[in-house]
């Protein structure tokens, strides 16, 4: 027998993350599936986040999906959710830190601006593929 009052006590603690791509048209990379109403954009999808969480009261939280959510201001979209109940990955704090370091605050930008990904494509041909039998 569970103990049910220890169970309800777990559920009111637990919080799920809504990625923002679950706000967003369906289908594959063959086809999608278009519905009325999908979010254009970032701050659209932090609305219907807010609108689950209304709903739930347990989505707290959204995961924003970079590069396809890039915004100029992460910490604007931060605030934005903040305004409408809930939060989301994005931590303005970091990005402050990056550019007071020198650092692009975007770091998939900062990523793509390294060269790093042309250097190991640059040593790593040739040679045999790790697999799932190596």
């Amino acid at each position: 027998m569970r103990d049910l009052t220890a169970v309800k006590a777990a559920l009111t603690e637990h919080e799920i993350e809504l990625p923002s791509w679950a706000f967003g048209n369906t289908g594959t990379r063959f086809k999608v599936f278009g519905q009325p109403g999908v979010p254009r954009t970032p701050w659209e999808k932090a609305e219907d986040a807010a609108q689950v969480h209304r709903y739930t009261g347990v989505a707290p939280s959204m995961a924003v999906h970079i590069p396809w959510d890039k915004v100029e201001d992460y910490a604007a979209l931060a605030r934005h959710a903040g305004e409408l109940g809930i939060r989301t990955d994005v931590r303005p704090l970091l990005g402050d830190l990056r550019q007071e370091t020198g650092l692009d605050p975007d770091p998939v930008t900062a990523y793509a601006r390294s060269g790093y990904g042309e250097k190991i494509m640059a040593e790593r041909v040739g040679g045999t593929p790790a697999s799932w039998g190596s």
